[in-house]
């Protein structure tokens, strides 16, 4: 029993497999983390391409002129908006909205935008939140 005490008593001092066992532990977390951090930056991406898309169809509103009115149809702003979105899947990608209004005596178009996004963490999986951008521009 003295010997098996005395060999407890060695294993217990011994610090050999130390490195290892934090290695064990703090792996997942970190993990995690980069993978967390990989997720973030794909949905900040995302956003960039629902709001480029956005502006470059406001601007097409405004700027691009036909000859049958004046504006281009709403159709070939939606279409603008489309092909310009980046970062996305554009399966989940809605049909941009636009609507006509008149603000401060001016003809104005609003143009916008959703895409919903999750977070994929591996074993965790958020829920789904909507990215959304919208854009007023005037017409003269």
């Amino acid at each position: 029993m003295n010997a098996f005490r005395r060999r407890l008593r060695l294993l217990a001092l011994d610090d050999a497999g130390t490195p290892a066992v934090e290695f064990a532990l703090t792996f997942p977390a970190l993990v995690l983390l980069v993978v967390g951090v990989i997720q973030f930056g794909m949905a900040v991406q995302a956003y960039a391409g629902v709001r480029n898309a956005v502006e470059v169809g406001a601007r097409y509103a405004i700027v691009f002129q036909t000859a049958s009115n004046g504006y281009p149809s709403d159709a070939a702003i939606r279409a603008k908006v489309k092909a310009n979105a980046f970062g996305v899947d554009p399966a989940l990608l809605s049909t941009p909205t636009v609507s006509h209004c008149a603000a401060a005596g001016s003809a104005c178009v609003d143009v916008s935008l959703t895409y919903p996004i999750a977070l994929n963490l591996g074993l965790y999986k958020t829920p789904s939140y909507t990215l959304s951008y919208s854009r007023r521009v005037y017409r003269q």
